[in-house]
């Protein structure tokens, strides 16, 4: 499972960790958006059911990141064909692969597109232009995938395409 070391999707992570650790559940925690802090280290390593990944590629989101990218898409895919999970559950957008065959999950947190919408109330400027094709090469690849999120992301697709162009998310 992907996580955010700088906001709340940390949170949800370490609490679906703890969560899952109720049913025996082993989780492997990657955590980009640079380092985790001395506290967070700390509380996903006292997991008995977490093994921790901590790197300092920068979010997806990020104008700044697409530098990032590749090398963010090979420490995960380094990963995957290394620990071959059950379920690969994304909390991002940009790094699904196309070879991996196992069920994807993406939790659609709010992004780049839809904070700028929300909090500017305008159209995000063309330089979100590479972000928002990364998000949906990521969705058509989940949606073209077999798992169990392919009719939610059937969904989702068609909800946004017919979505106005501005709203608050």
């Amino acid at each position: 499972m992907t996580t955010d070391t700088t906001n709340g999707i940390w949170n949800y992570s370490l609490e679906l960790c703890r969560t899952l650790e109720k049913y025996n559940i082993q989780v492997h925690l990657v955590a980009l958006g640079g380092w985790p802090s001395p506290y967070q280290q700390t509380e996903a390593e006292e997991r008995p059911n977490v093994t921790f990944y901590k790197s300092d590629f920068k979010l997806d989101w990020l104008r700044e990141t697409w530098e990032d990218l590749n090398p963010t898409r090979k420490w995960l895919n380094s990963i995957y064909h290394t620990v071959n999970p059950d379920i690969f559950h994304l909390n991002n957008f940009s790094h699904v692969e196309e070879s991996w065959t196992t069920a994807l999950i993406t939790a659609f947190h709010s992004g780049g597109q839809t904070w700028w919408h929300a909090a500017k109330g305008e159209e995000e400027p063309v330089l979100w232009n590479e972000y928002i094709q990364e998000i949906t090469h990521s969705l058509d690849t989940l949606y073209r995938k077999e798992n169990p999120m392919s009719g939610d992301m059937k969904n989702f697709r068609n909800r946004r395409r017919n979505a106005p162009t501005r709203q608050a998310v």
